[in-house]
């Protein structure tokens, strides 16, 4: 007790120095915290599954003359011919995702609960309950679709539905599905872990879906888990659907091998690229590897201020040496006191890390927050403690182990251990600045790369004009023409046109094969439009006109790319001519339009061919796009005036608007949020340096107190005695800074080199962060040494 009593006692007395180190620690420890956790969720996805190394994803390959590509794209014929004729899988797990209007909910006599297009509605049958292992709290699982029209819901949406029921006396409840009423057969726990399988509500693959014989298109809605205990049959069930695909290929007439099947291990299915909402594990290793660096650079703060006190405490040590006190008890004094500020480090960084999740939670999955891991956070926390004690503590245990008595008598200072010319301390400064000029330099990059390929070009007009997705109501009989609509709102003066089309420019196209001749065919993308498409994107027509509705039958329109691959030598010999597409029976079109190329996609990849069809088949006309005003003060009536029209022809389904420009801001959200991580950890490690920086020239200048009262007394001027103070750590962080630019610059480099349009490295972008640093280390260290430059030298020659 006596011991602590003094540890305390000189914790206090130094309360800055330990206020530095807690904070730097503090912020350590938190950004580690957040980082485990995220990373922890990521890597845990279905971790708890049953079997789960015998567990694959069926996910479809394409393959052309040029390249091949992978996709989740899924026909609905697979799965019940997987089932029905293949007999090496041990369990087939098809998942439908549905599209639903509403769902009402009926109150017993009061206003019935409606709910608007729920999210993971799934149609399965049994087999995924095998599958998944939910927690039953009520019905039976055996018995579940043994009655027609059964639902089976998770506790969340059961809690949602139902609010003040027991879970127990929910089974015999009917809910109404647009026109379908179904009964709740079963209520499951939602489930606490990470996992791929996202379904909240359940019903039955209707017979509808299920006799399906459709092999080509597909859906990325449809999805096929198979478990499978073994190689030979893995290949064998490959080799059954595959060549079932060629011979349904053949017989539509297109050529066998571009259509095919692999099986992705589930441990893959979360970190897939062509999976949506894929994760990057490069990313998160390299958030991992940003968490350790920062943890480091708290760490080297810790030691360069515990270690730079090592002189002021020689004396305190040399005397309880000459007590009789021990080596091991000065060492045990040390761990003492380094686990005292860690503890306080960690309740700091407990509040830290709520402050890090707000900054994040844009980029942070609603299942995070329902996952339990307390366990592992908890485990990880009391392993990050015992790092730290060890790190924080070695080197000024080893540093005070060196204090000899007879050093201290006669006012000998300690000896650093050098590494070369350097001392241990300056080395790890420099890598502390090593550390944050790199997260500075690429911060700035990124962000200079981000703003050009949001201001690019694309070769389309999307500004000023907004999307919605028209409700999907044609199975139900209640689907109307949006023509209707459309002709109300170009009534209005402050909206310039409307157009329909299935998913907007750069959001998704579909496969779409041409051939002219016989020649090999070309793959393009291809995407459906309505009347004056060309127009309002304002695309550039080379040759030929605009595409329209009267085209539906028999015409198409192509860009520059897609009609060099059909061999034509220039825009205007496509007018006229004649090719096949790979619609039923091989439609043959007539071209009546080239436009010019644009980027359909992000700006990672080159202008692809793209092919437009015509029609006005309402489910293949999803969405509306709609041109407003040039005057932006126009936009709240416009806007304004589409929601009543929209509430007035499309009743209580949900008015979801949303802006172009926004919609290709979130096709870079991998971009965005990879700027935020390397943002955030520029700040964190320019604060730590900081944090650092005032600590050692705080000591520095405490140690040079009498030096600094001489020079004064011979006439040395402040601005000498600045320059005194601070040029070692300059010259340091000069040298941090040569080391830290080629380092950036070949990580920036590689990072571009994911896109084929992208800013030319120029030597200004790496001048201005290094001046930025300079800059910031030298006022940061500015303050402190004008203080000990302005001091009356009378009251540090006082004693002498």
């Amino acid at each position: 007790m006596k011991n602590l009593n003094q540890i305390l006692r000189h914790l206090w007395r130094n309360k800055f120095f330990t206020s530095l180190n807690i904070v730097g620690l503090a912020v350590g420890i938190s950004v580690c915290w957040v980082i485990f956790r995220l990373v922890n969720y990521e890597f845990s996805f279905d971790k708890n599954l049953p079997d789960k190394e015998h567990v694959y994803r069926l996910v479809t390959k394409f393959t052309s003359e040029e390249k091949s590509s992978y996709s989740d794209v899924l026909p609905l014929a697979v799965p019940p011919y997987i089932q029905n004729y293949v007999s090496n899988s041990d369990l087939t797990v098809p998942i439908y995702g549905k599209y639903i209007r509403e769902i009402v909910i009926d109150n017993e006599g009061k206003r019935p609960s409606i709910y608007y297009t729920p999210s993971h509605v799934m149609a399965v049958n049994p087999n995924y309950f095998e599958l998944v292992s939910y927690d039953w709290l009520a019905g039976d699982k055996n018995r579940i679709f043994t009655n027609p029209f059964e639902i089976v819901l998770t506790s969340s949406r059961a809690q949602k539905y139902f609010p003040d029921s027991d879970v127990r006396a929910l089974i015999g409840q009917t809910v109404m599905y647009d026109t379908i009423q179904y009964t709740i057969a079963g209520v499951v726990e939602d489930l606490q872990v990470a996992s791929n399988f996202s379904g909240k509500e359940f019903i039955e693959i209707s017979k509808e879906d299920w006799s399906d014989l459709t092999f080509l298109g597909g859906s990325t809605a449809n999805q096929l888990y198979i478990k499978i205990n073994s190689e030979s049959k893995k290949s064998n069930l490959l080799k059954i659907i595959n060549d079932k695909t060629d011979a349904e290929a053949l017989r539509w007439g297109y050529p066998a091998g571009q259509t095919s099947y692999s099986l992705v291990p589930l441990a893959d299915v979360h970190f897939a690229s062509f999976m949506d909402d894929y994760v990057d594990k490069k990313m998160l290793f390299g958030m991992m590897a940003i968490g350790a660096f920062l943890l480091g650079l708290s760490v080297i703060n810790f030691v360069n201020i515990s270690t730079s006190q090592i002189p002021e405490r020689a004396k305190n040590i040399g005397i309880r040496k000459t007590m009789g006190e021990s080596s091991w008890h000065l060492a045990l004094n040390f761990i003492l006191e380094t686990a005292i500020i860690c503890l306080c480090s960690f309740v700091l960084a407990f509040f830290l890390k709520d402050l890090l999740f707000s900054q994040i939670k844009e980029y942070v999955p609603d299942s995070f927050y329902f996952v339990n891991d307390t366990n592992q956070v908890i485990a990880f926390l009391l392993g990050l403690m015992l790092v730290l004690e060890v790190l924080t503590s070695v080197y000024p245990i080893y540093l005070s182990g060196k204090v000899q008595v007879v050093d201290v008598l006669k006012h000998k200072s300690i000896n650093h251990i050098k590494f070369g010319n350097l001392s241990f301390k300056r080395l790890l400064i420099v890598l502390q600045f090593v550390v944050a000029q790199f997260f500075v330099i690429c911060s700035i990059l990124i962000g200079i790369q981000l703003r050009y390929i949001m201001n690019q070009d694309l070769g389309f007009d999307h500004d000023a004009i907004v999307n919605i997705q028209l409700p999907n109501t044609v199975r139900s009989g209640l689907d109307k023409d949006p023509n209707t609509l459309i002709n109300a709102l170009r009534a209005n003066p402050k909206i310039q046109d409307i157009t329909l089309g299935s998913l907007p420019l750069g959001r998704g196209f579909s496969s779409a094969s041409l051939q002219r001749g016989e020649n090999p065919r070309i793959q393009t993308s291809g995407k459906y439009v309505g009347d004056r498409y060309g127009r309002l994107f304002n695309l550039k027509l080379l040759a030929g006109r605009d595409l329209a509705l009267r085209d539906s039958a028999t015409g198409i329109a192509i860009t520059l790319k897609a009609a060099e691959m059909l061999g034509f030598d220039h825009a205007a010999s496509a007018i006229g001519e004649r090719i096949k597409t790979n619609e039923i029976n091989q439609v043959s079109r007539e071209i009546v339009g080239v436009y010019d190329d644009f980027n359909s996609r992000t700006l990672h990849s080159s202008m692809e061919p793209l092919s437009f069809t015509a029609t006005d088949f309402n489910l293949s006309l999803r969405y509306m796009n709609i041109k407003l005003s040039q005057n932006t003060k126009d936009w709240p009536d416009a806007l304004h005036a589409i929601e009543q029209e929209w509430k007035l022809f499309y009743n209580d389904s949900p008015f979801d608007l949303q802006f172009y420009d926004e919609g290709i801001e979130k096709l870079y959200d991998n971009e965005r949020k990879l700027a935020k991580i390397i943002n955030s950890s520029a700040i964190i490690t320019v604060f730590l340096g900081c944090l650092g920086l005032i600590g050692l020239i705080t000591i520095t200048t405490a140690q040079m107190t009498k030096e600094i009262g001489i020079r004064k007394v011979l006439g040395s001027s402040v601005a000498g005695i600045i320059r005194l103070l601070s040029i070692d750590y300059v010259i340091l962080i000069v040298i941090s800074i040569l080391i830290a630019t080629p380092v950036a610059w070949w990580t920036i480099h590689h990072w571009l080199s994911d896109f084929v349009y992208k800013v030319a490295l120029s030597w200004w972008m790496f001048a201005l962060p290094a001046l930025m640093t300079l800059l910031i280390a030298f006022f940061t260290m500015f303050y402190h040494a004008l203080k000990a430059a302005k001091a009356n030298p009378v009251n540090s020659l006082r004693n002498e």
